[in-house]
């Protein structure tokens, strides 16, 4: 099934009504609140899933994205079914404006250019942060023990750690998140005009609890996919290139371990 076809759930087309514009108070509450309860999960879970002999990245490539992707599509088919009747997406997620394929084949190349460079740069400030604000924190929770997985865990395991992230955190986790902060949110932003993307991007960056030094770092590396899904109101923009740079950050995390 495609992405639009889940997004539609109909023929009717997207709607061109300006959304209901949230308050601060909600829109803060509605980008933070997926985050704290995905971080609560993932150190409740995380240990009992050690004490069975699962990496910790395994948990936190099935817990963390299963929390969120229960709270933000139950969330938006709860406001579908407020407003038509039936657990829909079709007019609850906006900036499904249509795009050419060849808009597709340049726009998302340099988005992911853009997240590359981004991230680059913003490294050095998240090993910095992470050194100096959170050095007493547990390895497991910090990732710092995943170079030392291949000497830990057997190589099927591994793999298996590999297939789960690719499925939760590179598909289907971006895919509902794309639906939530870019299709759902920021359209409720717009009163606040060309910021609406920094500010949803800011929220975003402070959703991800369990990363907190890499805030910087996220804010560098989505802002431009953030303007681009507002500029061309296409979330799918928003949809491929988000899949794509955890597709490529999980492959990447692997290469050595299973090289």
């Amino acid at each position: 099934m495609s992405i639009d076809t889940i997004v539609r759930t109909g023929v009717r087309p997207a709607p061109v009504d300006k959304p209901q514009q949230h308050t601060l108070g909600r829109t803060v509450g509605l980008h933070l609140l997926p985050g704290v309860l995905a971080v609560v999960m993932y150190i409740l879970v995380t240990p009992v899933m050690m004490r069975l002999g699962y990496p910790p990245l395994f948990a936190a490539y099935l817990v963390i994205p299963a929390t969120v992707i229960v709270f933000e599509l139950g969330y938006l088919l709860v406001q579908g079914r407020r407003q038509d009747g039936l657990p829909s997406l079709r007019d609850v997620v906006r900036y499904r404006e249509a795009l050419p394929a060849r808009q597709y084949a340049v726009l998302v190349p340099l988005l992911l250019v853009a997240a590359i460079v981004g991230s680059a740069l913003a490294m050095p400030i998240d090993t910095l942060l992470a050194t100096r604000l959170f050095a007493g924190a547990p390895d497991w929770l910090m990732f710092r023990d995943v170079p030392h997985y291949g000497a830990v865990y057997s190589r099927p395991l591994l793999v298996t750690t590999m297939v789960v992230g690719l499925a939760f955190n590179g598909m289907l986790g971006p895919v509902v998140e794309e639906l939530y902060f870019r299709g759902y949110l920021l359209p409720r932003l717009e009163r606040l005009g060309r910021w609406a993307p920094l500010l949803n991007v800011v929220l975003f960056s402070l959703y991800h609890v369990w990363t907190p030094w890499q805030f910087l770092s996220r804010i560098a590396v989505l802002t431009p996919m953030a303007y681009a899904v507002w500029w061309k109101r296409n979330i799918y923009l928003g949809v491929i290139t988000h899949s794509a740079m955890n597709i490529i950050a999980v492959l990447f995390t692997f290469a050595s371990l299973l090289g």
